[in-house]
């Protein structure tokens, strides 16, 4: 079975602090998800094991990050129809993640497409 993963990256938002200007670049963010790409092939590869019919496609990301680059939390888009295991590891994997600081805390959004062939 071939996996594809593909992972588009959007515009980083800022929250919290509406006159704060953006000072995490775009290719900074693209880097972390692209160092972390094999752990999310892994959960899915590992949820595909358990059940080799599940089908996901786009699963929108929502990462709200801390001033540190910490990641606080994770959430899905249309979360209710993914798989709950499938969820949880990833959530767990991004949670170690570490993005560059900031002088606010912000929002990163990116789309993640799941396929297997």
């Amino acid at each position: 079975m071939n996996l594809i993963l593909t992972v588009v990256l959007t515009t980083a938002v800022f929250v919290c602090q509406p006159k704060v200007k953006k000072q995490v670049d775009d290719s900074a963010l693209a880097q972390v998800v692209h160092q972390n790409r094999a752990a999310i092939r892994a959960c899915y590869m590992r949820t595909l094991k358990r059940e080799p019919s599940l089908k996901i496609g786009k699963l929108v990301t929502t990462l709200e990050i801390e001033k540190s680059g910490r990641v606080s939390s994770v959430s899905f888009g249309e979360a209710a129809r993914y798989d709950v295991d499938l969820g949880r590891c990833l959530s767990e994997n991004i949670k170690s993640w570490t993005f560059p600081p900031s002088s606010a805390d912000y929002q990163f959004r990116f789309p993640i497409v799941l396929s297997a062939n």
